[in-house]
């Protein structure tokens, strides 16, 4: 989700930063469209939801260490 919000909604930038073919990209962006609706799509969503997913990131590698 991180990586489509910096990418812009960008399926192939999506892609390449994640190393997956961008058909599987674009089927799981349709699928949190389908979830979530409009909400991915609003600026102050965005900008809540980057600082959020960013520190479950850190959260995340600092557990495997």
């Amino acid at each position: 989700m991180l990586s489509r919000l910096q990418c812009g909604h960008n399926a192939s930038e999506v892609a390449a930063r994640l190393a997956v073919h961008p058909q599987t990209v674009r089927y799981r962006m349709r699928r949190l469209d389908e979830l979530c609706g409009d909400l991915l799509h609003e600026p102050t969503a965005q900008f809540e939801m980057q600082p959020a997913l960013r520190a479950m990131n850190l959260r995340r590698a600092s557990a495997v260490r």
